[in-house]
């Protein structure tokens, strides 16, 4: 099992060193955006006006992706400083429940210190069920406060991740720490989330860049016919890496269990790789001439 390990303000500096990288890439984006999308006419012929159309375009067209990046930038900034505030919170919370259970401990270790004075009182005068019994009502029942019993205890099976401290809610409740339970896997829930909404973000133009990267390649001499290769391989490996993290993040945050996040990422893999091999078969296959035409069955 993997452990999350933050530091609140580690991620506030981050987070205001993002800031600080998007502010200076906007202002670089502002100043570039004049003389790149309104080129000026090298000649007043017309094959200098339309060349110099086609670069404002190009230039248009980098302003609107440049754009599309500092919004999901912004975003980005914001997910940071929001779970540096989340997990200090925690840690606070954690730090305000840990001091009031060490003071609900320390109050019921002198009730049952009590409570055991006076068993041993009553097994001295022939009192009913003994010091043992005093000790076992103390602890699993008896008395006039419900206090949770032992089998209730052995119940408490936690499903894993995050979310398995949650399963320990009623005996952590026992001890006031319920609260910093749920308060770990809430915050990181919403990390998840975010990382889970940038990479939908973000794949598309990965999947772009290796379109333009294969285009790229076909127009070279010789290696030119490798360049559907680039496409092939990103689609055997994009689908495992999503998988992968995908299920780590749901399994974390307790959505599933490790097995059956485990049992998709071999589904995925599977279906990934079988789809490599027919791809390479039908890019192979694209360098034969066609088949004749056979004859008429009778």
């Amino acid at each position: 099992m993997s452990f999350v390990i933050a530091v609140p303000e580690a991620l506030a500096t981050a987070a205001s060193d993002l800031a600080g990288i998007g502010s200076t890439l906007e202002a670089a984006h502002a100043a570039a955006a004049p003389p790149t999308t309104g080129v000026l006419a090298a000649a007043e012929d017309e094959v200098s006006a339309q060349i110099a159309a086609l670069f404002s375009a190009h230039g248009q067209g980098f302003q609107r992706l440049s754009a599309q990046a500092a919004a999901f930038h912004s975003r980005l900034v914001q997910t940071l400083t929001a779970g540096a505030d989340q997990y200090a919170a925690a840690e606070a919370s954690a730090a305000r429940t840990l001091t009031n259970a060490g003071n609900t401990v320390q109050a019921s270790a002198g009730k049952v210190l009590e409570q055991i004075g006076g068993a041993s009182a009553a097994a001295s005068t022939g009192g009913g069920g003994g010091l043992l019994s005093g000790i076992g009502n103390s602890l699993f029942g008896g008395g006039s406060a419900p206090r949770l019993g032992l089998a209730d205890a052995l119940s408490l099976r936690p499903t894993g991740g995050l979310s398995a401290l949650t399963g320990l809610s009623p005996l952590l409740r026992s001890v006031g720490l319920t609260n910093a339970a749920v308060a770990a896997p809430a915050a990181f829930e919403g990390i998840a989330t975010a990382i889970e909404n940038a990479y939908n973000f973000i794949e598309p133009y990965v999947q772009w860049g290796f379109s333009v990267a294969a285009w790229a390649v076909g127009w070279l001499p010789w290696i030119g016919i490798l360049g559907p290769q680039i496409n092939i391989f990103y689609a055997l490996f994009e689908p495992m890496v999503q998988s992968g993290l995908f299920n780590i993040l749901d399994w974390i945050t307790g959505s599933i269990s490790f097995g059956t996040g485990l049992s998709n990422f071999i589904a995925a893999s599977a279906a990934s790789i079988n789809q490599f091999i027919q791809n390479e078969i039908n890019w192979f296959l694209g360098f034969l001439p066609p088949l004749p035409p056979f004859p008429p069955l009778p």
